[in-house]
């Protein structure tokens, strides 16, 4: 039904975007309806000149004939990509309700495998996790490297990944080297337990002190990397590289994720302290970069996301504030 986009053909589009950025329209395709004819503002801008006109998602997404063009479709292209989609969805419930039978069976592998493939929605770009019309990877640039012998993997719930608010998508495309990892695939948490029993790699979660687990403060550990350092280079080891992990979700699911760790893997914690130096805030006027979206579902504008969280303690072990900035403003 294209008289009702929002419903129809654009049914599950969620408009919980970051904010409120303008793109350029492409139009690499010929738009086929009539409704950019009239003279209503937007039909105006859109006709207005030759150059990329700059739309926000919410105005794309009042017309299929528009959110088509954006995405370099027809609409008949955009409405068989969504069906796509929503068949492979309806497959894995179907999939979900038989009883499987077998030892290497695990319905949490098979939803992760999937969310891995198809995404969230099929119209957010696979590396940025933004909607593809207002995709943030050029903006990135080339990713900047980290200090020596530091690298970060972001652990990510797979009910987050590529989820459009979340904000350590962002991070391999800004710093490197740097991991996405979704808990629960296979392939990704066999990667993670060879990093643990890595003997050259100081594997240290980004999360609270836990009962019975080492917990260091950014001095804490940086002093420890320097001590680490200077033994390995006097009784001539190959260096260890430290491997900062992040967890990424919601607080319940980021504590779940915590508690399946290892119980003597090392934590890091961080103070406000550290937060308002690395971001150069003041207390009193510092909010998180989600605050916005924060404050509409009633949560705290303060609690740090992901990357904010990642950048703090990046700062902390020798990262250069002006990368800092780059990584938030992207």
């Amino acid at each position: 039904n294209l008289g009702s986009p929002l419903v129809g053909t654009l049914g599950c589009l969620s408009l919980d975007v970051r904010g409120p950025r303008m793109i350029p329209v492409m139009n690499s395709r010929q738009v086929e309806s009539g409704d950019v004819d009239g003279d209503d503002p937007l039909s105006v801008a859109w006709r207005a000149s030759r150059s990329p006109r700059r739309l926000g998602l919410a105005q794309l997404t009042s017309s299929p004939e528009r959110y088509a063009s954006s995405l370099n479709l027809t609409v008949d292209e955009l409405r068989d990509t969504k069906n796509e989609h929503l068949k492979a969805s309806a497959a894995l419930r179907d999939l979900m309700t038989k009883d499987l039978l077998g030892p290497d069976f695990s319905k949490e592998a098979i939803k992760c495998e999937h969310r891995f493939r198809f995404g969230r929605h099929p119209f957010v770009c696979q590396k940025c996790w933004s909607y593809i019309p207002i995709c943030v990877c050029d903006q990135a640039g080339a990713p900047l490297t980290l200090p020596d012998e530091l690298e970060v993997a972001v652990l990510v719930h797979h009910k987050e990944w590529g989820l459009t608010s979340n904000t350590g998508s962002i991070l391999p495309l800004t710093v490197s080297p740097c991991k996405l990892l979704m808990k629960g695939l296979p392939e990704h948490d066999a990667w993670l337990a060879d990093a643990i029993d890595d003997p050259f790699t100081d594997v240290v979660a980004l999360w609270p002190r836990d009962t019975g687990s080492r917990a260091f403060t950014l001095p804490e550990l940086r002093e420890h990397r320097i001590q680490r350092a200077c033994e390995d280079d006097i009784e001539g080891k190959k260096p260890r590289k430290t491997l900062l992990l992040a967890l990424d979700g919601t607080w319940r699911n980021a504590r779940k994720m915590a508690r399946r760790l290892p119980k003597d893997l090392p934590r890091l914690e961080v103070d406000m302290e550290s937060i308002l130096g690395a971001l150069g805030a003041q207390n009193e006027e510092f909010e998180s970069i989600l605050a916005p979206i924060r404050k509409r579902r009633g949560g705290e504008s303060r609690d740090i996301c992901t990357a904010e969280a990642v950048i703090v303690a990046l700062v902390g072990l020798g990262l250069e504030k002006c990368t800092a900035d780059h990584v938030l403003q992207v």
